[in-house]
């Protein structure tokens, strides 16, 4: 449940220093269920929203929400093989990612299309 701390993939393993090449792996053993739960859980939930929120078909929000999704599972399919967690830009990726669509789901709840992710089409 709790894990058994930073970096103890490393020391438990029977490759001593090496780490897992998952995140999957590294994260359920450094950190337990609550941080594999507090890493993939709002991941998930952003595909689950997004998704939503493409069902409802508003066009001018479909490819800031389109790329959301892709990247996100992207994210998730990549962690198969890599352990991002502990990279500065997967931190930075994921507070931009979440940044646009926090400010796309207010914009989308409120009804507004002022966004500047939105994609408007020119008046004739």
């Amino acid at each position: 449940l709790w894990g058994h701390g930073n970096e103890a993939f490393r020391a438990f393993s029977a490759w001593q220093g090496h780490y897992s090449h998952s995140n999957y792996v590294e994260i359920l053993v450094n950190y337990g269920l609550l941080g594999f739960g507090f890493f993939f859980g709002p991941l998930i939930i952003l595909i689950l929203n997004v998704s939503k929120m493409l069902a409802q078909g508003r066009p001018e929000y479909r490819l800031v929400l389109l790329w959301m999704a892709f990247a996100a599972v992207a994210i998730l399919a990549s962690s198969l093989f890599v352990p991002s967690f502990y990279r500065k830009l997967m931190v930075v990726f994921l507070a931009y990612m979440f940044g646009i669509y926090h400010n796309v789901r207010d914009d989308y709840r409120s009804g507004r299309n002022n966004n500047a992710w939105a994609v408007r089409r020119p008046r004739m």
